[in-house]
């Protein structure tokens, strides 16, 4: 049994222009009651073939769409690439990517649908040591100076050396540890981390703060007070980028050590004791 979209909107099907405007009166005349009847009938006729051949829709579209692919299915925690329909605009469509990946599949929800946990370009840099030094390399760059970006060389000899480059990506390529250390940035970065407005509840915590000149991401003083009402101290440089440890650890770590002292000494006046 089949319908048109006519027959299963006004119980009966259109056939003539002038139909939608007037109608076609019946060849014998019908009560109300005999029509309504007859409309509910067939409605629920309607309605049944609905119920029966709605679970084979999401089968049908899929072979109609897929006609040249084989009914392929995945497996948890393998990874695959997704197809990419969307170009960046003022960039040319053939030097752009087709697909964007890999993901790596976590659930299947069925044989069509599947849940991927996304941030898994970290896992392709774990397989490339040429495109670890190239990712790892630009962001020691631009986290150091915004405007390093525009140098020829990144202006990473302006700080570090090459020994100290090189030691660093290999503490993450040696222990394959690339994919781990990205985690926390897709965690923290993502809607549901900001829904959760940790940062909206207050810390009692003793803190210390310390803010370099060309930090990326730059907290006025007044913000930080509002989640730390015990802030003791802001230390805000003149010089220094994002990785601190590595630019001035001199000064971080006498900064550190300061921090410590006044900690001890914060304790010692309030006889508090602080859960972590």
């Amino acid at each position: 049994m089949s319908v048109t979209p006519a027959f299963a909107n006004f119980g009966r099907e259109i056939r003539l222009p002038a139909d939608l405007i007037t109608g076609i009166p019946p060849d014998s005349p019908r009560s109300i009651t005999d029509y309504a009847n007859d409309l509910r009938n067939k409605i629920n006729d309607i309605y049944e073939l609905v119920r029966q051949s709605g679970p084979l829709m999401p089968e049908k579209m899929k072979t109609r769409y897929d006609r040249k692919m084989n009914n392929k299915g995945f497996d948890e925690g393998s990874l695959v690439w997704l197809h990419n329909p969307v170009r960046s605009k003022g960039k040319f469509p053939e030097l752009q990517a087709k697909c964007n990946g890999p993901y790596r599949i976590m659930t299947s929800i069925n044989n069509v649908t599947y849940r991927i946990q996304k941030g898994a370009r970290d896992i392709a840099l774990t397989d490339s040591p040429a495109g670890l030094l190239a990712y790892y390399f630009e962001k020691i760059s631009v986290a150091t100076r915004i405007y390093y970006r525009y140098m020829a060389d990144g202006g990473l000899k302006n700080h570090f050396t090459r020994e100290q480059l090189i030691d660093n990506l290999m503490m993450y390529w040696v222990p394959n540890s690339i994919a781990t250390a990205g985690r926390i940035y897709a965690e923290s970065n993502s809607l549901r981390y900001f829904s959760l407005q940790i940062y909206s509840i207050p810390s009692e915590v003793p803190t210390w703060i310390m803010q370099a000149k060309y930090e990326i991401s730059y907290i006025p003083p007044w913000m930080y007070q509002l989640k730390y009402p015990n802030l003791l101290n802001e230390t805000v440089l003149d010089t220094g980028g994002h990785f601190l440890a590595l630019e001035l650890p001199h000064v971080l770590a006498e900064d550190i050590l300061q921090a410590m002292i006044e900690f001890q000494r914060w304790h010692e006046q309030h006889k508090v004791h602080i859960e972590l």
